[in-house]
This record gives C-alpha cells, sequence and structure tokens, in this order.
C-alpha cells in the first residue's frame, strides 16, 4: 500500500510516518498544496490523506481539482476543524473520510486500510481511451475498434497507468511500486518487458499513440506527431 501525506506541520507530519513505517506503509510526503495535487493526479497511490491548512492550495481546493478531473484515489481529510458544517463541506466535495486532530495511531492507520479496502472492493474502472484505441481494465482488452488483443494482467495495469496519465512521465519506480508492491524483487527489467510487449501490440492494432521512452526519467504515452514517432 502506498500512502501520499499532504501536510504542513513537520512534526505532525514525521509523526505520521513513522507510525505508518511501523505498521509497514509506504509513504511519500509534501507541504504543499500545489505539490500535493500533482503528485496525486499520478493516481499512483492507494489512500491520499490531506491537511485541509496547507499553503498554496488549501486541502478543499486540492481535493475539488481531483474530483472535477474523476479522480477516484480514496481522501482522508485531517483537520483540527470539528464542527459538522466543516465536515459537510469535506464530504461535499469528494473526501472519503474525516479524522480530527488531535487523533490516534491506531484510529489512522485503521481508517486508512479501511479505504484502501473498499476501493479496492469496490473499483470499477471505466473504459480507457486514447486516439484510436481503448482498454478494458476489467477485461484486460485492448481494443482499436475492429481487432483487440486480451493483455495479461501486469500488461493492462502497465498500460492503465500510461493511459490515465496520459503525456505525463511515469518512472519505472513508480511502476513497480504501484504494480509489484514497495517490497517486491521486481526491477527495472520487468517493466521493460511489459512496455516491449505493450508497444507491438499497440504497433499490430495501428494505435495513433506510442509510449515514448524519456531517457534517465521513465515512459509517457503520447499521441503520434507523425510516421515516424
Amino acid at each position: 500500500m502506498k500512502i501520499l501525506l499532504v501536510e504542513d506541520d513537520r512534526y505532525l507530519q514525521e509523526a505520521i510516518v513513522e507510525i505508518l513505517k511501523k505498521n509497514k506503509i509506504t509513504v511519500e510526503t509534501t507541504r504543499d498544496g500545489q505539490e500535493g495535487y500533482e503528485l496525486a493526479s499520478s493516481g499512483l497511490y492507494d489512500v491520499i490523506l490531506l491537511d485541509i491548512m496547507v499553503p498554496h492550495l488549501n486541502g478543499l481546493e486540492v481535493l475539488s481539482k481531483l474530483r472535477k478531473e474523476n479522480n477516484t484515489t480514496p481522501v482522508l481529510l485531517l483537520t483540527a476543524r470539528s464542527s459538522l458544517d466543516d465536515k459537510v463541506e469535506g464530504f461535499n466535495k469528494g473526501a472519503d473520510d474525516y479524522l480530527t486532530k488531535p487523533f490516534e495511531s491506531i484510529e489512522l492507520v485503521m481508517r486508512i486500510r479501511a479505504l484502501a479496502r473498499r476501493s479496492t472492493t469496490n473499483y470499477s474502472p471505466d473504459l480507457l481511451t486514447m486516439t484510436n484505441i481503448s482498454l478494458d481494465p476489467q477485461s484486460l482488452t485492448l481494443s482499436n475498434g475492429h481487432q483487440h488483443f486480451v493483455l495479461t494482467l501486469k500488461e493492462s495495469q502497465v498500460l492503465e497507468i500510461l493511459m490515465k496519465n496520459q503525456n505525463n512521465v511515469i518512472s519505472k519506480s513508480q511502476m513497480i511500486e504501484k504494480i509489484w508492491g514497495f517490497d517486491s524483487d521486481a526491477d527495472d527489467n520487468y517493466v521493460e518487458t511489459y512496455i516491449s510487449f505493450l508497444r507491438r501490440k499497440l504497433l499490430s492494432l495501428n494505435a495513433q499513440c506510442t509510449i515514448v521512452t524519456i531517457r534517465n526519467l521513465g515512459y509517457v504515452l503520447k499521441k503520434k506527431e507523425n510516421d515516424n514517432v
């Protein structure tokens, strides 16, 4: 499980990181709302812990932007505000849960795990499209409308991440953490192998998009500009 923590209180942030690490939960942190929004937009996290009072974009603004972009990653709001009106506002903007500071460590961990389980159980991804191809993550089917391939689970997961982050570079380490897990023995070769498989299938489908390697950074799914891409 990988968590994004957006919290500007350094001491609280460090305390939460320690709690999560002790419970074998991988966590990435930022103290800035704008950076939090950019990280959350990657779709690489199982749960987002989002403090309301963070700089540049407050937590509710981050949440609102994510939901408008159909980002369905579960969000647990962290706040010192405990009034009913504040909670209602958070839920209306798309929060999945709400935890008022101060809180007990065990409650935080239990709520995170509950959100992650609920997300996995209820996850029913829609058809993903780019240019002339579509991916159905449920049936693992990649199609151009006339021909199709049934992908392996890992192929589908790799392509799903790229399609959800069109024109954004995704690193090999991000792929590994999201698909194989932080504690996995998977390495860069795993990702390279599945990228190679997917490129061949996209080519066979005459896809108008391609997986581009960005040297030393990762991969990005882009619309083909011309036949030389």
